[in-house]
C-alpha cells in the first residue's frame, strides 16, 4: 500500500533505524486489517528530487521522508499533500509537543503542514574541556564572543603537537557554508540570499569580511589546519575525538552520540559562539505524497510512525522532535540541554528553490579562498555573479 522512503544508502546503516520503521509498520497492519506497507531506500542526497521526479511523471507512492532544507523546492514542485486538515483533528497537546521545533515553520506553508519533523539537527560550538584545562582556560567557562574564540583557538593551538584550537570542516561538501561559514556569517548580520530580490548577496561587505576571517583562521592564525579543507564532514568529528581538535565549530547534535561512545562525556561541552547566536537547523520529516490514491491511510501510518512510543526509536542522532521527549533522563545531561538551548535560535537555510546551487556556491567560493591567494571580493563575486545569472529571481 505505502512506499516509503528512508535515508539510507539502500543498506540498513543503524539497526535502531529498522526498529523504528519495524514497529510503526507492525502496529500500522494491525490496526488497519489488509494493508501492508512496501519499504524502497534512497540515499539520503537523492531521495527529494526522486520523489519531485516521480510525480512529475505520474510515479504512485504513499508515505515519504523528506528533507527540510528542500521544503521550498517541494512546494514548488506540489508533490506534498496538505496536512493540515489531518493535523486540525490532533489534540492541541499533540501539535504542540511537534510545533516548538525550529525546523516546524520551514515544514509549513502559507500556515499549512506538510511534513512533521522526525527530530531536530542543531549546531554548535564542541569543546575539550581536559585540553582546556591542560591550557590553563577555565573547562567551564568556554569563549562567548568571537574575539574570545580567536583568543582561546590561539592558546589552545599546538602544531608541534599536532593540536588545533578551532577544528573546522571547509571541505567541498554544503557543511562546509551549514556549519563553519554560517556561524560566522549569521553574528556579523549577514545572509547569503535576499528573499526580497531573490538573488544570492554573500559577496556584499559582510560576507567578504567574515570569508576574509575564515581564510586568517588558517593563514594568519593558524589555528584552524589547511587539511581542514579536504577530506569529508566527518573528518573534522574524528578529529576532535582523538584530541587534534580542542574545539570545532560545526558540531552536530546527531555527534553526541559519538561522543558517549567514546567515553568523553564529561569531558566535552557544547556552546553558541557568539553566545545566543543563531545556529543552522534541519531535519528529517515525514510527508505524505501528493500523489497517493491512499491519502487517509497513508496518513495513518505517519501516525503510527509518530507515536511516542515508537518514534523514540528513530536513530537518526539528533535532538528529539517530540518536547516531551525531554522528560526522559536520557535527556538531562549537560550535552543534550546545552544543546536544545542552542536549539532556541536555530535557524532553516534560505528559503529558495535552488538552495542546494547556492549553497554549492557558496562552498566553492570559501575553499578557494582558503586554498589560494586570490582576493576574496573578486572569488565571492565571481561565484555570486555566476549564480544569480542563472538563477536570479527564483
Amino acid at each position: 500500500m505505502a512506499h516509503l522512503y528512508d535515508p539510507g544508502t539502500g543498506v540498513a546503516t543503524d539497526e535502531l533505524s529498522y526498529e523504528w520503521l519495524e514497529k510503526g509498520i507492525e502496529n500500522f497492519e494491525a490496526n488497519n486489517p489488509g494493508c501492508t506497507v512496501e519499504l524502497e531506500y534512497y540515499k539520503y542526497d537523492e531521495m527529494d528530487t526522486k520523489y519531485m521526479s516521480d510525480y512529475q511523471s505520474g510515479v504512485e507512492h504513499d508515505v515519504l521522508i523528506t528533507t527540510s532544507m528542500l521544503f521550498p523546492q517541494h512546494y514548488a514542485v506540489g508533490d506534498l499533500l496538505n496536512l493540515q486538515p489531518y493535523v486540525d483533528q490532533w489534540d492541541q497537546a499533540e501539535v504542540e509537543d511537534f510545533s516548538w521545533n525550529p525546523v516546524w515553520d520551514i515544514c509549513c506553508d502559507d500556515g499549512d503542514v506538510y511534513g512533521i519533523p522526525l527530530g531536530l539537527h542543531i549546531r554548535g560550538l564542541v569543546y575539550r574541556k581536559d585540553l582546556f584545562e591542560q591550557a590553563g582556560l577555565d573547562p567551564e567557562s568556554p569563549p562567548t564572543t568571537i574575539e574570545e574564540l580567536l583568543e582561546y583557538a590561539e592558546i589552545l593551538t599546538n602544531p608541534d603537537e599536532n593540536v588545533y584550537g578551532l577544528g573546522m570542516y571547509l571541505g567541498t561538501e554544503r557543511a562546509n557554508l551549514e556549519c563553519s561559514f554560517y556561524p560566522f556569517l549569521w553574528a556579523n548580520g549577514g545572509e547569503i540570499w535576499d528573499p526580497e530580490t531573490k538573488e544570492a548577496v554573500f559577496a556584499d561587505e559582510t560576507g567578504v569580511k567574515t570569508g576574509q576571517f575564515v581564510k586568517d583562521l588558517v593563514t594568519e592564525y593558524g589555528v584552524t589546519p589547511q587539511f581542514a579543507i579536504s577530506g569529508a564532514y566527518g573528518d573534522a568529528m574524528d578529529s576532535f575525538l582523538n584530541g587534534q581538535y580542542a574545539m570545532m565549530e560545526g558540531f552536530g547534535s546527531y555527534w553526541i552520540a559519538n561522543i558517549v561512545d567514546a567515553g568523553l562525556e564529561d569531558k566535552v561541552g557544547v556552546c553558541a559562539v557568539p553566545e545566543g547566536s543563531s545556529r543552522f537547523s534541519n531535519c528529517y520529516s515525514l510527508s505524505v505524497y501528493a500523489g497517493s490514491k491512499h491519502p487517509d491511510l497513508a496518513m495513518k501510518l505517519v501516525e503510527e510512525l509518530l507515536a511516542p512510543d515508537v518514534i523514540t526509536m528513530y536513530a537518526d542522532g539528533g535532538l528529539p522532535a517530540r518536547q516531551s521527549d525531554y522528560e526522559d533522563e536520557k535527556y538531562q545531561s549537560e550535552l543534550y540541554l546545552s544543546m536544545l538551548e542552542i536549539a532556541e535560535n536555530g535557524r532553516n537555510v534560505a528559503e529558495t528553490v535552488n538552495y542546494m546551487k547556492l549553497a554549492d556556491s557558496v562552498a566553492a567560493a570559501v575553499q578557494e579562498v582558503i586554498a589560494t591567494d586570490g582576493d576574496v571580493q573578486e572569488i565571492f563575486t565571481r561565484y555570486q555573479d555566476e549564480y544569480n545569472a542563472r538563477y536570479a529571481g527564483e
